[in-house]
């Protein structure tokens, strides 16, 4: 009895702090947390801006989703955007995308050639196929019309290898520089490529003796732009040179990417995922590098790649990378929700692999009771933004914060099954910043993805 006595007081007080948690959120969040009163990008305003302040002094900002397919997560970054860069001096942004094909953006919001909705088409990335990010694009060519601190737009992913050499030989071409040598090795590969629009590999058919010689020649490429930094800067001016050196980054990422995991395992990646958030943190900083002294840029990705924190598996991400990279000047945002609908595929079924499958809206109830959204629902507004740096260490609502628990978020798939295998997160360990929002809805296709995926509109 003793023995049983004692257990019991000690864990006596776990049980009453486990008890007066969710009471403690709520009232730190009455507290700290700043109501955000519409997702509406257009409408400008002090709750907005007093949100954007929490970024002041970050010159990257990574924003996340806690899915790739939530119109409140997309509007509420674009609002946020907007504030920034009219009143506080922010004029790169950065999404997760291929590097080169972003390219073709900027330029339209620099007052060039096309439409929102054909490049965003030619991104290859459902997910920005919206109406929500068309606004965003169309919003940064306007606002650039007849300024010289324009907005710049940048890609800081390596699903996709050809446009990327292309611009990096084609650069390197127009200033002089024999490239024979690299376009014979990389022939190959670009004629039998598949294209991301309509096979998301591009390297299943190639041996590993192929992708060894792709990554090789593309590594080489990139090192002679660093070597000859100098020369081809004098020659084509900083911006064209700092523009096609990320072009050969992104290739060089993309073939350490497909290589075979005892290729890289010797420089520390254990994984794709590693491999990839490292070539997304360096881009990230290259878009920084583009930007110039002072500059700062909007990192547009999912939780998962801007979250500070490492996975349970020890995965790396970006946020993790850049935090090593930069410190306190990365800031990362991460977005809950408790209940809604967003737009996701669903998983393959293994009894019928041939099964078609389409983009699903999705739609959740609330959240169980052991979620986070069933105590951050608690919060004081429908939309809110809360600093979680502020959190003050020993308190009920810190060790919540602080403690890995079920969160709601998906990537291009979506399934209670697989919702269920998600590891717990700990929420203020992977993101500074929280905007959470109680109900969601599907972001809208434009007709590019509505048309070749056969939707039927019900958003």
């Amino acid at each position: 009895m003793r023995l049983r006595s004692l257990a019991l007081a000690f864990l006596a007080p776990a049980l009453l702090a486990n008890s007066a948690a969710p009471q403690a959120v709520e009232e730190w969040l009455g507290e700290n947390a700043l109501e955000i009163v519409t997702d509406d990008p257009a409408v400008s305003g002090e709750d907005i801006a007093a949100a954007a302040a929490l970024l002041d002094g970050a010159s990257l900002i990574g924003a996340g989703e806690a899915t790739h397919g939530t119109r409140e997560f997309f509007r509420l970054k674009d609002r946020l955007l907007r504030e920034l860069v009219r009143n506080h001096g922010l004029r790169g942004f950065a999404i997760e995308a291929n590097y080169a094909d972003a390219e073709a953006i900027n330029a339209y919001i620099q007052g060039g050639p096309g439409d929102a909705e054909g490049l965003l088409a030619g991104l290859g990335f459902w997910t920005w196929d919206t109406e929500e990010v068309a606004d965003l694009v169309r919003w940064m060519r306007e606002f650039n019309q007849g300024r010289d601190d324009k907005i710049s737009f940048y890609g800081f992913d390596i699903q996709y290898a050809p446009s990327n050499i292309e611009l990096a030989l084609g650069y390197l071409d127009s200033v002089g520089v024999d490239t024979g040598g690299w376009r014979g090795t990389l022939n190959g590969y670009l004629g039998q490529a598949v294209d991301i629009r309509s096979g998301y590999r591009a390297t299943n058919a190639f041996t590993r003796d192929t992708l060894l010689m792709h990554r090789q020649t593309t590594e080489q490429v990139f090192e002679y732009f660093e070597r000859h930094e100098e020369a081809l800067v004098a020659g084509s001016g900083k911006a064209r040179y700092l523009q096609a050196k990320g072009a050969a980054l992104a290739a060089a990422w993309y073939f350490m990417m497909q290589s075979r995991p005892e290729d890289w395992r010797f420089m520390g990646f254990r994984r794709e995922y590693d491999v990839r958030d490292r070539a997304m943190a360096d881009l990230a900083r290259l878009a920084l590098e583009r930007e110039g002294p002072g500059g700062r840029v909007f990192l547009w990705a999912h939780n998962a790649h801007v979250s500070r924190s490492r996975h349970r598996d020890n995965r790396m991400t970006m946020g993790r990378y850049l935090t090593d990279d930069v410190g306190a000047d990365y800031v990362s945002i991460g977005f809950g929700f408790d209940s809604g609908s967003f737009q996701a595929f669903p998983p393959a079924n293994p009894e019928r692999p041939d099964e078609a499958r389409t983009l699903t809206r999705m739609t959740l109830p609330p959240a169980p009771g052991n979620y986070a959204g069933a105590v951050l629902r608690l919060g004081p507004a429908p939309i809110w933004i809360a600093d979680l740096r502020e959190l003050e260490p020993g308190t009920a609502a810190h060790g919540w914060f602080w403690q890995p628990r079920p969160w709601r978020w998906t990537g291009a798939l979506y399934s209670d099954a697989l919702e269920a295998k998600h590891e717990p997160i700990a929420i203020a360990q992977s993101h500074d910043v929280l905007i959470f929002v109680e109900k969601t809805s599907r972001a809208r296709p434009l007709p590019n993805t509505i048309r070749r995926l056969g939707l039927e509109p019900d958003w």
